[in-house]
């Protein structure tokens, strides 16, 4: 038997914080590679957070929990994650 105890402002927390991320990785990060194509920027000294300046000022979150998605929503173990993908959508490099 296992039990799961899930707190939902933890899963919106971590939701934004994937949005924030994908935010930093599509505007800062750089694939820097030498001429014998190794990757020299591989480091956390390259990678720069997103700031105050770079994020929403205003970020609406809603997580649907009705219907279809009572059983199912809540139950996605990548839910957090996903949310990372959708940056490329609102970004113009």
């Amino acid at each position: 038997m296992s039990n799961v105890i899930y707190d939902l402002y933890s899963l919106i927390m971590q939701i934004e914080g994937s949005f924030i991320q994908g935010i930093g990785f599509f505007i800062y990060e750089e694939h820097q590679t030498n001429s014998d194509g190794l990757v020299i920027s591989n480091s956390t000294w390259d990678y720069k957070i997103p700031s105050v300046d770079t994020i929403p000022k205003q970020f609406n979150l809603e997580v649907l929990n009705t219907g279809y998605h009572r059983t199912v929503c809540f139950l996605q173990k990548l839910l957090g994650n996903l949310p990372w993908f959708l940056e490329h959508l609102c970004i113009v490099r």
